[in-house]
């Protein structure tokens, strides 16, 4: 008969020992049951205060709690401040942005463990409350300074004015329109790859549109570039359109401007339509 000898009694050395070494063998493929050995598994285990998913590599789960929570917070902490901080690419790592597996390197270069299951690491990512988030778009002539002041003095006064002349502002921009669609991703049982039919001819045109504060979308579809010939139709068809006065916020530069030309030879309604300006953001 085999005695079980209780883990918990052991000396802290012995049970930091056993705990490195059944971590070891989970992380090499080992069930729990087998790295925890049947001789403890009755009264207490190596594994019994480590969860499923290692909360941090084999040098982090020592038995000693204040030694082990300050050397695994100061190495969360480092590595989610490189996150935050920095893109793959300044840090030296062959990736634009972050995954999955650019995380993973940065933390083999930081801990020296490296970690085969991307769960794994996407598990680190959820704890550390990271989520995966599509980059937003921001042009390189961006002056943070300028659109600071727009954004807290200019800005609150075009909305004080259009709110005492019962006015809308409309954001104005121009775009492409195509036929073949970024589709995302779908469930669908493994090995049966959803199938969306759709025509092989491509086909590309242009929109004009304004999106009011209140969400009110507006558009325009034509062909080719956009034209200060074009854009004049379009503020027709607005003006026409919308019920009430509107402050049109436009690009600063491109055919939008020509138009505010001829419209300032004559042709401007200011009962009906302010036109200018807005900063590229």
């Amino acid at each position: 008969m085999v005695s079980k000898r209780d883990f918990r009694k052991l000396d802290m050395a012995t049970q930091a020992e056993l705990r490195r070494v059944a971590v070891a063998m989970v992380q090499a493929g080992k069930t729990r049951t087998e790295a925890s050995g049947g001789a403890m598994s009755g009264n207490g285990s190596p594994l019994s205060s480590v969860p499923a998913r290692p909360r941090w590599p084999e040098n982090g789960v020592a038995v000693g709690r204040a030694s082990r929570g300050r050397s695994r917070q100061s190495r969360m902490k480092k590595i989610k401040g490189l996150i935050t901080r920095k893109c793959p690419d300044q840090l030296g790592l062959p990736f634009a942005l972050w995954t999955r597996g650019a995380v993973g390197l940065l933390i083999e270069r930081e801990t020296g463990v490296r970690f085969a299951s991307g769960s794994t690491i996407g598990g680190y990512l959820h704890d550390w409350g990271f989520t995966p988030q599509r980059p937003r778009k921001r042009v390189t002539e961006r002056h943070a300074p300028t659109v600071r002041h727009w954004r807290e003095h200019d800005y609150p006064a075009i909305a004080k004015r259009a709110k005492a002349e019962g006015a809308d502002i409309h954001w104005g921009d121009e775009c492409g329109v195509s036929n073949q669609a970024n589709y995302g991703r779908s469930f669908a049982p493994r090995g049966r790859t959803p199938v969306i039919p759709r025509p092989a001819t491509r086909f590309t045109y242009s929109m004009i549109s304004t999106l009011t504060n209140l969400g009110i979308l507006r558009f325009m579809i034509f062909e080719g570039a956009l034209t200060a010939v074009i854009f004049l139709i379009f503020l027709q068809r607005l003006v026409r359109d919308a019920p009430r006065k509107m402050f049109h916020r436009r690009q600063p530069a491109g055919p939008p401007r020509q138009a505010g030309h001829r419209l300032g030879e004559g042709q401007q309604r200011p009962d009906r339509i302010v036109l200018s300006a807005a900063l590229r953001a």
